[in-house]
């Protein structure tokens, strides 16, 4: 173990992680029966691409087990050094580089009711990596890496999770479809055998998989069903339990019917379903197809292993170590993209060759592999160009303009898509008219490019090769307003051709006119000679004034183009430094005016930063303050909702219904709505919403029939039916105007949401908003709100939520208290605030106490230098930005 450790830490402190990403949740560690840490800054840590770990800030650690009976113990273990560092001299340069990359952690968990427990699998990274070369490294500076496997349970918040951290780039959304499904096994003779059969399933879509086939285990043949031992974990569906196939005669298939008996909450769709894999399996013609490619006829086990790695689920013992020997051979995380590049060119190799006279097999598992990678990645530009060159030589020029054309309908702006396309045109095309409309084509879509000199330069090439000089005058008349990489490469050839065109060629008509006008107005006589001369010169002042204004413009915008590093679609992620670059592109273009521009560069931003919901929402705003422009905000919240945007992440999809509702498509919104909610059913948001559209549209009465329906459903959490209770409350007391009615429904549902905090938030500022004049309102309005504060105190709520409760309370009496209020409050302040020997109602759980001593909210000590009380410390609107409003966060 050390081994691993210390090659883990010198390879990480060195290159640096794939990727880290901060996460707002938090991470609570439980070990030997004690939750020994819960971590507000933890980050992910991509050591490999498949998912990520925790990695916890070593301040935290060391704060928890500095607190007085805490039941955390830490010792430092072996250091571990950058390589070859341990034989360096003693110079200057050598004892820096002896400065240790990080350190082992030995952690012990105390249990007074039982012996404690140790974990040694922890290292500890250096402060000094923040000055690091490597920008990923840097991210690791005070980090502390524990090993997944030996905590007995980690938390997200307060859900557990397993196998290993999920990945927050991950998206799994299950679609009910009543599309037939039949599955056929070859048996002992070669006969198909039908073993499953249903007119209905659901379609289970997880990033990077093809879609999968849930359908009720009643509908595969019982009496062929054989109960397996084998169980298998999924981090985002649960666990995995399996039936082997046992077919009549002795052949049997092992382990190839799997089901969730109890999946995870966003997976609850496939509950008691069974799927069974495509592979030695098919489909009934005309049915749904297999959701793999068939390389069954091929004895070519590397690529049918690949083929398997791309599409099956992970199989893997999780988690497996980093320098595992077949760590490539392991990984089936088909969302990794080398698994998809290798298996492309696998599929391409096969036969030596693909080519027209390669067996149909072999094209149409091939195909099938194209389409599937393009439908899972269509902004690789060069895959589209690769799938259309195979094409070419295998079916001829109709089947790779099939696939330019759907290449170009999924990332319309490429440059280079469209300069191949059109020199394919060229080249299998001898029609002029059908090579120059495409050429039209690509350069409305692609033309306004910074980096478009390539499709250019292949459209004026196309026009001198025959020989169509105006065309091609024409063409740079139009180069030379637009601000281009190579923009004085254009004006020069502009410039030199112009010299021989007439004069109505060389600037528009009402500028000539003017320039006439103004030569009239002098009275000076001249011949036509000398007129056509002094208007070439007024026409070459104006280019010289064209290219001024085009430099100007290009030079502005290379303050920007020359940060953007990755001008095309990839998977990983973009630094921060890059999203920070197309924000203030954004907002400089938006600020120069021009639609098309603007239009053109958020579209090239889509590309880069894809799948990032901050810029589509920002597209699709910017979209909706121009004039007209619906049927365009729709397709834009189209593409980020059904394509780039994960349902996990539903604020794009909850604005796409507020549009459609604001077009007045209300079924729309409802249906985008429930659409959420089948995924993420305690979407609290979402359910608010979509009672609130029903409210509008229906009444409040169908808004409140909406919230029973949430409320009796067995799917939704404690936590969201408190906040259901609460919102129905609110629509009777502030739609319906029925106090009384609105009280009564908090009290009845008191004992059931005890626990809930938005439950007892919303019911105490109910009493607080209510009016109260003169002594007896007012007096009866205390006793309210005291009964609900008194209440609050007992419930068992967190002692940091009875305090932050507190702190409203205290504003109450000290603005609307009574004679005796401040009695009330100094008394309630020592049982909240005061030592723990004085608190009541309290556990001792010292576990929250705060940097200043005292449990609740933690106050800096420069708070106090200022002269601010801890009372004073009320929640206020956050300044600045929030970490996800940068795009940095991917919730």
């Amino acid at each position: 173990m050390a081994d691993y450790l210390r090659k883990l830490a010198q390879k990480l402190g060195t290159e640096g992680p794939i990727k880290t990403l901060s996460t707002p949740r938090a991470v609570k560690l439980l070990h030997n029966g004690q939750y020994f840490l819960t971590a507000t800054n933890a980050r992910y840590v991509w050591e490999i691409p498949p998912y990520p770990q925790f990695y916890v800030p070593a301040t935290e650690l060391r704060a928890e087990a500095e607190k007085a009976g805490s039941c955390l113990e830490i010792k430092e273990g072996e250091e571990f050094f950058a390589p070859g560092s341990e034989s360096a001299a003693t110079s200057s340069e050598a004892q820096a580089k002896k400065e240790p990359l990080a350190k082992q952690w030995i952690l012990t968990i105390n249990n007074s009711e039982g012996p404690k427990k140790t974990i040694d699998q922890a290292i500890a990274f250096s402060p000094s990596l923040s000055s690091s070369s490597q920008t990923t490294a840097k991210d690791l500076a005070g980090l502390v890496k524990i090993e997944f496997s030996s905590i007995d349970q980690w938390f997200e918040e307060d859900t557990p999770i397993f196998v290993h951290p999920k990945d927050p780039f991950k998206r799994i959304d299950i679609l009910t479809s009543h599309r037939p499904i039949k599955v056929y096994v070859s048996g002992v003779n070669g006969k198909r055998i039908c073993i499953a059969s249903t007119p209905s399933a659901h379609h289970l879509y997880e990033t990077g998989l093809p879609c999968r086939f849930y359908m009720p285990l009643t509908a595969v043949l019982a009496s062929v069903l054989r109960p397996s031992e084998r169980r298998t974990r999924c981090p985002y569906k649960g666990e995995a339990e399996y039936y082997s196939v046992e077919l009549p005669g002795g052949k049997v298939y092992e382990d190839v019917v799997w089901f969730y008996n109890r999946p995870t909450v966003e997976c609850a769709g496939i509950m008691g379903e069974s799927f069974i894999p495509t592979a030695n399996l098919s489909s009934e013609p005309r049915r749904i197809e297999a959701a793999m490619a068939d390389f069954s006829f091929t004895e070519d086990v590397e690529l049918q292993k690949l083929n398997e790695q791309v599409v099956s689920l992970n199989r893997v013992p999780m988690p497996f170590t980093l320098y595992s020997p077949s760590v490539c051979q392991q990984l089936r995380e088909p969302e990794e993209f080398e698994h998809w590049e290798k298996l492309v060119r696998a599929a391409e190799s096969q036969e030596s060759g693909l080519n027209r006279n390669s067996s149909p097999q072999a094209i149409a598992a091939t195909r099938d592999v194209y389409d599937r990678f393009l439908a899972r990645f269509p902004l690789f530009f060069g895959y589209w160009k690769k799938y259309a060159d195979l094409e070419f030589s295998i079916a001829g020029p109709e089947a790779a303009e099939m696939v330019y054309e759907r290449g170009v309908a999924s990332i319309g702006i490429s440059v280079d898509l469209w300069a191949n396309y059109c020199n394919f045109k060229l080249e299998t095309t001898h029609d002029i008219d059908v090579i120059r409309e495409l050429f039209e084509r690509a350069k409305k879509s692609a033309g306004l490019d910074f980096l478009a000199h390539p499709f250019w330069d292949k459209y004026i090439e196309f026009e001198e090769r025959i020989e169509a000089h105006d065309r091609v005058f024409e063409i740079l008349s139009e180069i030379i307003h637009i601000p281009l990489h190579q923009y004085a490469r254009y004006f020069e050839r502009y410039r030199a051709l112009s010299a021989n065109r007439s004069l109505a060629e060389l600037a528009p008509a009402n500028v000539i006119e003017g320039f006439r006008n103004e030569l009239a107005a002098d009275m000076q006589q001249r011949t036509d000679a000398q007129m056509e001369q002094e208007l070439r010169a007024r026409i070459d002042q104006y280019h010289a004034e064209v290219f001024q204004q085009t430099q100007t413009e290009t030079t502005k915008r290379w303050t920007y183009e020359s940060e953007v590093k990755r001008p095309y679609y990839h998977v990983t992620d973009l630094d921060d430094a890059q999203l920070a670059n197309w924000r203030k592109y954004l907002d400089f273009e938006e600020s120069e005016g021009g639609y098309e521009r603007t239009k053109f560069l958020y579209e090239r931003c889509l590309v880069t930063a894809a799948n990032y919901d901050e810029f589509w929402l920002r597209y699709a705003r910017w979209m909706q303050a121009q004039e007209d422009k619906q049927n365009e905000v729709r397709n834009i919240l189209q593409r980020a909702s059904c394509v780039f945007v994960p349902i996990s992440r539903p604020a794009i999809r909850i604005y796409y219904a507020q549009f459609e509702e604001s077009m007045d498509n209300a079924s729309i919104a409802n249906d985008v709505y429930e659409a959420i909610l089948m995924i993420l059913p305690n979407h609290l948001e979402t359910i608010i919403c979509l009672a609130n559209l029903q409210r509008r549209v229906s009444g409040v009465e169908q808004a409140i029939e909406t919230l029973k329906a949430h409320l009796g459903s067995p799917e939704k959490s404690q936590s969201t039916r408190g906040a259901v209770v609460s919102e129905w409350a609110r629509l009777v007391w502030e739609i319906n105007g029925q106090v009384d009615e609105a009280r009564a429904i908090y009290q009845s549902h008191q004992q059931d949401y005890s626990a809930c905090n938005t439950f007892w938030l919303n019911w105490f500022f109910f009493e607080i908003r209510q009016p109260a004049v003169g002594p007896k309102q007012q007096s009866e309005h205390f006793h309210r709100v005291k009964a609900v504060y008194d209440a609050i105190c007992s419930s068992g709520l967190p002692r940091r939520t009875v305090q932050d409760i507190h702190c409203f309370y205290v504003v109450y009496l000290r603005e609307r208290g009574g004679p005796d209020a401040f009695k009330e409050l100094v008394r309630r302040d020592a049982e909240i605030n005061g030592p723990l020997s004085v608190q009541r109602g309290f556990a001792n759980d010292d576990d929250d106490i705060g940097v200043v001593g005292y449990p609740g909210l933690d106050v800096h000590e420069s708070v106090f230098v200022a002269g601010q009380g801890g009372l004073s410390m009320f929640p206020q609107a956050a300044n600045g930005t929030p970490q996800n409003a940068n795009g940095a966060g991917r919730y």
